[in-house]
């Protein structure tokens, strides 16, 4: 039973994780589709 809540806790942090990244790149290509639209 402990080993069924383990994984899913580690399911759970990846996913978060990953999610985290997906945030992480979008924010950072807004801001450089900005500083191009400055440009323009």
């Amino acid at each position: 039973m402990q080993a069924v809540v383990f994984h899913s806790f580690f399911a759970s942090l990846e996913i978060v994780r990953f999610q985290g990244f997906i945030i992480f790149n979008h924010n950072r290509n807004c801001k450089i589709f900005l500083k191009f639209h400055r440009l323009y």
